[in-house]
């Protein structure tokens, strides 16, 4: 059951050439939106995004953190910002819509335009389920259109169209966040080699040190 405290969204972006997503979000609030850099794609793999140029115009303010862009809402505002990290090679574009706050949403309307969308999906829940949104479609002007009624509070929403390949440029990123995956895609391969090399040079020396020595004791 959604808390009584009744906080609506309404987002709208504009993909570009370059593959940045440019978005306007307007809030009811009063809440907390933290709008998460890092989301996990798979068991070992996360989606990198970056966002820049972020401007609130109303209640609230602004707090950019390394992984995190959080926006207290202490009333009706009005967000924007430019996000890059959502267009896959390809032409595939997953774009976060919402997702982090700190309330549940009564309603969520969003829109997403971008040259040639072929197909539109939009997922709601916790991060990496398939449920889908109340409403999505492909609407006049080739702009694609969701909503969803009912957010719970910590739960995303992703808008995924298809656009036609090298319409966009690719900006999509990931990285590995298993330990093991992590050390061999980073400096892990280059260490091993080096250690591998000192570990036989070790012991190339001590079989040369062990000969050496029989062939004193042999003349003795």
């Amino acid at each position: 059951m959604l808390t009584e405290l009744a906080v609506a969204v309404t987002t709208d972006a504009t993909v570009h050439a370059d593959g940045s997503i440019t978005v306007t979000e307007h809030v009811t609030g009063p809440a907390t939106h933290r709008i998460a850099l890092r989301v996990p794609v798979s068991a070992d793999e996360e989606r990198v995004y970056t966002v820049r140029d972020a401007r609130l115009t109303g209640a609230g303010h602004v707090n950019q953190e390394p992984d995190a862009l959080q926006v207290t809402y202490s009333g009706p505002a009005t967000l924007s910002y430019t996000v890059d990290g959502s267009v896959a090679d390809g032409g595939l574009v997953r774009w976060p819509v919402t997702g982090g706050w700190d309330q549940d949403l009564t309603t969520l309307t969003a829109t997403l335009a971008a040259p040639g969308i072929s197909t539109v999906d939009c997922y709601a829940g916790a991060v990496g389920s398939a449920r889908h949104c109340t409403f999505s479609e492909l609407g006049s002007g080739g702009t694609a259109r969701a909503e969803q009624d009912g957010l719970r509070r910590g739960d995303r929403v992703d808008l995924v169209v298809q656009v036609p390949t090298g319409a966009l440029a690719a900006t999509a990123k990931t990285v590995a966040t298993a330990p093991v995956k992590a050390f061999f895609a980073g400096p892990g391969i280059p260490l091993v080699a080096l250690l591998v090399l000192l570990a036989g040079a070790a012991a190339t020396w001590r079989h040369r040190r062990r000969e050496t020595r029989q062939r004193v004791l042999a003349r003795a």
